[in-house]
């Protein structure tokens, strides 16, 4: 019987489709696999998902910390991992390969004995340059200063601008508070004997090498977009409300005004829970057929995938519009490291307007250089899942399947497991 690996998602529509995704690779790989779900967003799951998966109860937090729906998801958890046990022959899980964002449930696979593998659900960019904007203690950065962080691209040098973001409390598990601050999925992948994260060597290279050399584990780059080969189908929202990543109301109306005044053909998603409706602008009609309007969960895997490196995989340049977690360095990286995509607006912490946002979509269609390097890049996805992270899973392979090394490593760090990164 072929070997087992859990996959655990986190929260939210960007954790599941990525893990999704994992769980077909992983089956290329002669893999079964188990995806482990926060219960509120089971319905999401399409029916033609053919993994099993196992719903628990979703914690009201998803780091480390007192939760009452968090302890009955570690019943559930466990319960379903003793059942497992109790079955004959059948082999027991290989490993867990574990969200950060769910890291609290590591505790529970080490008591049967499982390693964790920690899993990023973006690139490795995000992750090192909040890693490295803490050790370098960029927040006391000056006005005029560039600060380098060593073994990192020159262009990802920070300034100023990089700490102007719009306030939105502690994010939960999106990155560090403010940039220079330690980030928070340290202590989430404590114990992990390796690092996995959606995103491949032929696109972000230094940044998974910078994070292996600084925290001293093996890291593999594995892509988890979207493509044809695996068939993918869009993610059903759940009822209720969604709490997507989007503008304020001002926000969506200054987009609304710029889409209307522009020339330029558009589809515009407009998520569910935005709190945002066009109706009553006739904004479709005003368009005509120039324009799309899909109030929704848009087919964006048909479309277009709102996540930066999916976007580039597909040949579209992009205007940046960070809001919080891992899209300030993602726009960074678009925007100074592959130069195919401009910010809507240096200051981000400041409201977005009209103006803004036409200049942006005037920038971008007119820019033809920028058009050749997109598509330049867009070379690396040319046959669907890239060759380097083919050779990244072949890589995690082998090396889950070293047992005897694989117990032994887990060993060692579980009893280290409270140490710090």
């Amino acid at each position: 019987m072929a070997a087992e690996i859990l996959v655990v998602t986190g929260p939210g529509q960007g954790h599941l489709r990525p893990c999704m995704e994992l769980c077909n690779h992983l089956s290329t790989r002669n893999y079964r696999t188990t995806l482990i779900i926060p219960s509120s967003l089971f319905p999401s799951v399409p029916t033609t998902f053919s993994h099993k998966t196992l719903p628990i109860a979703t914690p009201a937090g998803i780091m480390p910390g007192p939760d009452s729906l968090k302890e009955q998801a570690a019943q559930e958890l466990e319960a379903h991992l003793e059942n497992s046990r109790l079955i004959p022959n059948l082999p027991p899980p290989i490993c867990a390969i574990v969200d950060f964002q769910m890291g609290w449930t590591k505790a529970h696979f080490w008591k049967f004995n499982l390693p964790v593998i920690g899993l990023f659900t973006f690139g490795a960019c995000a992750a090192a340059m909040e890693w490295g904007a803490w050790k370098a203690q960029a927040g006391d950065i000056r006005p005029g200063e560039t600060r380098f962080i060593p073994w990192l691209p020159k262009e990802m040098g920070l300034t100023c601008s990089d700490l102007k973001r719009k306030p939105f409390g502690s994010p939960q598990g999106g990155g560090p508070p403010k940039p220079g601050d330690k980030p928070p999925w340290i202590a989430a992948i404590e114990g992990s004997i390796a690092l996995m994260f959606n995103t491949c060597n032929d696109l972000e290279r230094p940044f998974l090498n910078y994070i292996a050399d600084q925290i001293s584990l093996p890291v593999f780059g594995v892509a988890h977009f979207y493509h044809q080969s695996t068939g993918t189908p869009a993610i059903r929202p759940p009822p209720g409300k969604m709490n997507e990543v989007g503008p304020t109301l001002d926000e969506y109306a200054q987009l609304a005004s710029a889409l209307e005044e522009s020339t330029r053909p558009f589809i515009w998603a407009i998520q569910s829970g935005s709190g945002y409706s066009p109706e009553g602008l006739l904004l479709d009609e005003k368009v005509g057929d120039r324009g799309m309007i899909i109030c929704g969960w848009g087919p964006q895997l048909v479309i277009l995938s709102h996540e930066s490196m999916e976007a580039i995989g597909r040949g579209v340049k992009i205007l940046a519009w960070p809001i919080r977690g891992d899209q300030h360095y993602n726009a960074k990286l678009v925007v100074n490291q592959f130069k195919v995509g401009y910010k809507v607006k240096n200051d981000v912490s400041e409201m977005v307007m009209e103006d803004d946002i036409m200049k942006g979509i005037e920038m971008i269609m007119e820019d033809e250089e920028m058009g050749n390097r997109v598509l330049a890049l867009r070379e690396i996805f040319s046959d669907g899942f890239p060759a380097s992270s083919e050779v990244a899973l072949d890589a995690f392979k082998d090396f889950v399947n070293q047992k005897t090394r694989l117990n032994k490593r887990f060993s060692g760090l579980y009893k280290s497991s409270e140490s710090t990164v």
